[in-house]
C-alpha cells in the first residue's frame, strides 16, 4: 500500500507552509518565489520552520485586498535575509512591501538577519526590510497587526526594519541589533502605535525616527469665484490630505491646482480677494512606548520625531558604557509636539565614554517629564530653534555630572514656561543653567529645586 505524504497545502483552510510551496532554507538558494506563492494563497499565517529563507526578489503583500496576514516562525531558528545575489546597484530596496491601503500584516517568532555582507541595497529611500509605498496614491498604510517576538540583526548600518505608516500597531518583546533607524514612519496616517517592551543594541541613528515629516504651506488665491492653491512640496507624500483654508467668501468654488488635495472652508470671515496661506502640520499622533533598553548605542538620538501628538514614553533607558562608534549621541528630539509625556527615563554616559551630546532636544512644544537622571551629558535639557512657544514641565528629574544641566540655544527666541518640580542640578564639573548667548522672554519657576 503507497502512502501519500500529507502537508499543509492539503488541508483547507491550514496555514501555509513555506517549506510546501517549493522553499529550501539553506540561507543560499533563493526562496522568494516560494514564499510568494504561499502569500498569495490569500491565507491567514505563512509558517517558516527552522532554516534560513533567503529573498533575492521583492515579496509583495496584500496586493489586491487585506489579508491580515502573519509570519510566523520559531524566532531563533526561522530567517529571513536577503540573499548574496544583490549587487550595489540593484532596484531593489526592500523585501517586504505592503501594497493595500489598509493592509494588515504581523510577524511572530522571526529573526531578521543579514547575509553577513551587508547585501541589501542603499537604492532610493535605503534599503528596508520591510515597507509601505506611502508616496503611491491612495497612500499605503499597514492597518493593524504586531511584531511579537522577533529579532532583527543585519550587518551593515545602512540597513532599517521598517519605513512607512502604521495605525492600530504594535511592536513588543523584540530585540534590534544593529541597523539604522528601525522605524521611520512617515506619511499622514500614522497613530495609535504601541512599543512595549523592546532592546535596542549598538544600533545607529533612531529606534524611532518620527521626525521627516513637515509642516505644508499652501499659498491661497481667491478670486470673485474660484480659489487655487500652490505651494506644496513632494505632493505625492501628502495625496489625500484634506487643508481648512479661512477666509473664503461664500460662494466661492475651490480649485485645487495639487492633484488629490481637497479643501474644507471655513467660512467665518468673509473677503471678496485675498491672498492668504494654510498650513498642515503632518503629526503622529497616540504613540505609547513603555520598556525601551538601548545599549552601546553608536549615533543620534534614541528617539526623534516632528508634530508628535499625545505620545505617552515610560521606563526609556539609555546607557552607554564607552565611547560611540559614530558620534554624539542623545536620548529624545521632538520639534513642533503636543501632549507629550515622558516618565521614568534614565540617559547614562559611564565608565570613562563620551560623547553624550544633549540627552534631551525641544523645539516648542508643551509636555510633561518626570522621574527622570541624565548622567554625563554635554547638556542636559537643550533648547533649540523653536517653532512655537515652549510649555514644559520637569518633576523629580536629576542632572548629575553634565556640561550644562539646562542649555538654552541663540534661536531660542519664541518664549514660553518652564517649570522645574523637585530636580536636581549636580553638575561638580560643569554649570546647573546657561544661557548661550540668545535672547529670551522665558519664565522659568524653580520648585524644591537642588543646586550643587
Amino acid at each position: 500500500m503507497a502512502l501519500t505524504k500529507v502537508t499543509n497545502s492539503m488541508i483547507v483552510g491550514a496555514p501555509a507552509n513555506v517549506l510546501d510551496s517549493g522553499a529550501v532554507g539553506n540561507g543560499l538558494t533563493n526562496d522568494a518565489a516560494a514564499v510568494q506563492f504561499a502569500v498569495d494563497g490569500t491565507v491567514s499565517q505563512v509558517e517558516f520552520p527552522d532554516g534560513s529563507y533567503a529573498i533575492g526578489t521583492q515579496i509583495s503583500v496584500n496586493t489586491t485586498s487585506p489579508q491580515n496576514l502573519t509570519f510566523i516562525g520559531s524566532r531563533t531558528n526561522s530567517y529571513i535575509t536577503p540573499t548574496v545575489n544583490f549587487s550595489a546597484t540593484a532596484s531593489l530596496n526592500t523585501l517586504i512591501n505592503n501594497y493595500a491601503p489598509n493592509g494588515k500584516l504581523s510577524f511572530k517568532n522571526i529573526r531578521f538577519a543579514s547575509d553577513g555582507i551587508g547585501n541589501l541595497p542603499v537604492g532610493g529611500f535605503g534599503g528596508y526590510y520591510v515597507s509601505c509605498d506611502y508616496q503611491i496614491s491612495p497612500q499605503k498604510t499597514i492597518f493593524s497587526g504586531e511584531i511579537d517576538s522577533c529579532w532583527y540583526s543585519p550587518s551593515s548600518v545602512t540597513e532599517g526594519f521598517l519605513r512607512g505608516s502604521l495605525q492600530n500597531y504594535s511592536v513588543r518583546n523584540s530585540v534590534w541589533e544593529g541597523g539604522r533607524a528601525c522605524f521611520t514612519l512617515v506619511g499622514i496616517y500614522n497613530y495609535d502605535i504601541f512599543f512595549s517592551n523592546n532592546v535596542f543594541y549598538s544600533g545607529y541613528y533612531n529606534f524611532l525616527d518620527a521626525s521627516q515629516n513637515a509642516s505644508i504651506v499652501l499659498n491661497i488665491n481667491v478670486t470673485a469665484n474660484s480659489a487655487t492653491a500652490t505651494g506644496i512640496n513632494a505632493v505625492a507624500s501628502y495625496v489625500g490630505m484634506q487643508v481648512m483654508a479661512t477666509g473664503i467668501p461664500i460662494g466661492t468654488k475651490i480649485i485645487s491646482v495639487v492633484p488629490g488635495v481637497s479643501f474644507l472652508m471655513d467660512r467665518k470671515s468673509l473677503v471678496t480677494n485675498a491672498s492668504l496661506d494654510a498650513r498642515l502640520d503632518i503629526t503622529t499622533q497616540l504613540v505609547t512606548i513603555d520598556g525601551l533598553h538601548s545599549y552601546q548605542q553608536e549615533i543620534d538620538y534614541l528617539i526623534s520625531a516632528k508634530g508628535a501628538t499625545r505620545w505617552n514614553l515610560s521606563n526609556i533607558n539609555l546607557q552607554n558604557t564607552t565611547t560611540p562608534a559614530g558620534g554624539a549621541i542623545g536620548l529624545l528630539e521632538f520639534e513642533n509636539f503636543a501632549g507629550v509625556n515622558v516618565v521614568n527615563f534614565q540617559a547614562t554616559q559611564e565608565q570613562g565614554g563620551t560623547l553624550l551630546d544633549n540627552a534631551i532636544a525641544l523645539s516648542g512644544g508643551e509636555g510633561r517629564f518626570s522621574n527622570g537622571r541624565i548622567t554625563g551629558a554635554t547638556i542636559g535639557l537643550y533648547l533649540s530653534g523653536l517653532t512655537r512657544p515652549v510649555e514644559l514641565t520637569f518633576s523629580d528629574v536629576d542632572f548629575i555630572n553634565c556640561g550644562y544641566g539646562l542649555g538654552i540655544a541663540a534661536a531660542a527666541t519664541l518664549g514660553g514656561k518652564l517649570v522645574f518640580e523637585g530636580c536636581k542640578f549636580n553638575n561638580s564639573t560643569g554649570y546647573g543653567i546657561a544661557d548661550l548667548s540668545g535672547v529670551h522672554t522665558l519664565d522659568a519657576d524653580f520648585y524644591d529645586c537642588e543646586f550643587i
